[in-house]
C-alpha cells in the first residue's frame, strides 16, 4: 500500500515537471520565433527600399490619399480625406510575409493621443490600410468610408 502511494506521488511529480518544462520551452520558442519573424525599422537605411511618395485611393468613391516623406529620423505622413488633413509619423515593420507599417496619426487637435493605424505594403507600389475592425475589436478610422480595407496606389 505504501509503495503504491509513493509511486502515485512520483508519477504526479514527473507529470507536473513535464508540463512545466513544455510550457517554458514553448514560451522560449515563441519569443525566438517572434524575433526571427518581425523586425522593427525606425530610421530608413540607405540600402532599404524607399516607401516615400504619394499614395492615392484606387476608387472614385474614396477620396483619400497619404503623402509619405523620408527623413533622417524616419518617415512622416500627411493623410488627406476630402478637406481634412491629418499628420503624423510612420514606422516600418519587416515580417516574414512582407513589409508592414504603423502610422501614428492625430485625427483632431482635441486628441491628446495619437492613433496607431496599421498598413501593409505590396511591392512598394500598393499600400493597404485596415480601416475598420471586427466585432471583438471595433474601430473605424476614416468614418467617411464603409470599406474594411482601403487600397492606395503609389503615384
Amino acid at each position: 500500500m505504501r509503495n503504491r502511494y509513493l509511486i502515485s506521488i512520483a508519477v504526479v511529480v514527473l507529470a507536473l515537471s513535464l508540463v512545466v518544462s513544455c510550457k517554458s520551452d514553448s514560451k522560449t520558442q515563441t519569443a525566438d520565433q517572434k524575433t526571427k519573424d518581425s523586425t522593427v525599422v525606425t530610421a530608413p537605411k540607405s540600402n532599404e527600399a524607399d516607401y516615400s511618395g504619394l499614395y492615392v485611393a484606387d476608387s472614385s468613391l474614396c477620396k483619400i490619399s497619404v503623402n509619405i516623406s523620408k527623413t533622417d529620423k524616419g518617415y512622416t505622413c500627411v493623410f488627406k480625406e476630402g478637406n481634412k488633413e491629418y499628420t503624423g509619423t510612420m514606422a516600418l515593420r519587416k515580417e516574414s510575409d512582407g513589409m508592414y507599417c504603423d502610422f501614428m496619426i492625430k485625427f483632431s487637435n482635441k486628441d491628446k493621443d495619437f492613433t496607431d493605424v496599421g498598413g501593409y505594403f505590396e511591392d512598394n507600389k500598393t499600400l493597404t490600410i485596415q480601416n475598420q475592425g471586427n466585432a471583438m475589436n471595433q474601430y473605424d478610422y476614416f468614418k467617411s468610408y464603409d470599406d474594411k480595407y482601403l487600397q492606395l496606389i503609389k503615384k
